[in-house]
């Protein structure tokens, strides 16, 4: 790759062909959906779902849904949320026993019900803990250890360059930085001013997070940031071709973006994995949710959105789809 916005990204002693990276996602980011991404490529790994620590070193929550890979998936990053480093140490272990190519501390998640129990973005606001549970992740030399985190936003709650510092010294490989406090909705514009000083306070890679969509916005985040690589959420549900269209676009090469009938069927292999590990109702309810983005390109989106809601059935729902799509 010859331009300065796409390239190969480096993390503790491991190295990527892209530095787009595919975000955890609540709900979503699971094998089927995982599968997709890699069927298109552009990628330097995907992540999974926030993961309970707890649950994963007490043996409470090893389900097909958690821990299920898709045979073509290359590099995985498993994501932990904790606040205990012995339970930490656990999780992370049993993640790398099932072949985890990276470790991920969740510091970013915004949810109350998270908070309350002192983990995600809670964690911010004390660095001699976060500190500690880091090393705890820490299992061996070269499986890479990461940190979502969040921006304090003059909110006085921690200051974004000591804990970067912190984090640093005590021997994080990589920092992704979701520009926003975890007070913020997404209608609040992310904040790369304060991205570029934790990019400035570091030496170690930090990926920019947060509005990216599009080829044009990497090239605006990159030039503004000058961060190391580039974290891809929302904008990727619906749309896994995603990071091989921004490589294509930014290298000036052509890209095709997937016909309406091609959608569907990407759409029905999505389902279809999730009946896999689920079964069928909780396929068709989790369908319903993001069918909308699946959708959005659809001149009777509305009407389809409506059909949805209403069917109960995976073949119903395939029909639906073949209607629409094609």
């Amino acid at each position: 790759m010859t331009n300065s916005f796409i390239k190969p990204l480096l993390i503790g002693k491991k190295t990527f062909a892209s530095n787009l990276i595919q975000a955890p996602l609540a709900g979503i980011s699971c094998a089927p959906f995982r599968e997709l991404v890699w069927q298109f490529g552009g990628v330097a790994y995907c992540c999974t779902e926030m993961l309970s620590a707890h649950s994963i070193a007490n043996e409470n929550d090893r389900g097909p849904r958690f821990q299920t890979r898709s045979p073509i998936e290359k590099n995985l990053c498993w994501q932990l949320s904790g606040n205990k480093p012995g339970i930490l140490a656990r999780a992370s272990a049993h993640a790398i026993q099932h072949h985890a190519d990276i470790l991920d501390l969740n510091c970013g998640c915004p949810q109350p019900k998270i908070r309350k129990k002192g983990c995600g973005s809670k964690l911010l606001s004390d660095e001699k803990k976060l500190s500690e549970l880091i090393k705890a992740m820490r299992q061996d030399d070269h499986t890479p250890v990461t940190l979502k985190m969040r921006i304090d936003a003059n909110h006085g709650e921690f200051c974004d360059r000591s804990v970067a510092k912190m984090l640093e010294n005590t021997g994080v490989d990589a920092i992704i930085v979701h520009g926003r406090h975890w007070t913020h909705d997404y209608n609040v514009p992310c904040q790369l001013d304060a991205i570029a000083a934790i990019v400035d306070a570091v030496s170690i890679p930090v990926i920019g997070n947060g509005d990216i969509s599009d080829a044009e916005k990497i090239k605006t985040v990159f030039t503004q940031t000058h961060c190391a690589g580039f974290m891809i959420g929302r904008a990727s549900v619906g749309q896994p071709w995603i990071y091989q269209k921004i490589t294509d676009e930014i290298n000036g090469a052509s890209f095709s973006t997937p016909t309406s009938q091609h959608i569907g069927e990407l759409f029905l292999q999505h389902a279809r994995g999730l009946v896999q590990l689920e079964g069928e109702k909780a396929a068709i309810l989790q369908c319903r949710r993001f069918g909308k983005y699946y959708a959005s390109h659809l001149e009777k989106k509305a009407a389809f959105l409506e059909a949805l809601y209403h069917i109960d059935l995976f073949s119903d729902f395939e029909s639906n789809v073949k209607a629409y799509f094609n």
